[in-house]
């Protein structure tokens, strides 16, 4: 399925500034926790998820998902569970 290429246009997303006034402060000093996302993702109700990420992707894919992951939760400044 194609996407609607209206929905991706520059109106329809909000701007960087919209937001910086309201969350500069809570993400001023924000860091990756990686300790809590690790612990997420090994959770009970993410094995399903766990089991097909490992027996599907290479040691090294692994490893390169997981970086750019966390490179791009510290760009957004957000810890957002990986099988979210």
């Amino acid at each position: 399925m194609i996407p609607n290429e209206s929905l991706h246009s520059k109106e329809n997303y909000f701007k960087q500034d919209d937001f910086s006034n309201s969350t500069s402060f809570s993400k001023q000093n924000f860091q990756v926790n990686r300790a809590y996302l690790n612990k997420e993702f090994y959770q009970h109700y993410n094995r399903p998820y766990q089991d097909w990420f490992v027996s599907y992707f290479s040691k090294g894919m692994q490893h390169l998902f997981k970086t750019i992951y966390y490179t791009k939760l510290a760009k957004i400044k957000e810890n957002i569970p990986f099988f979210d």
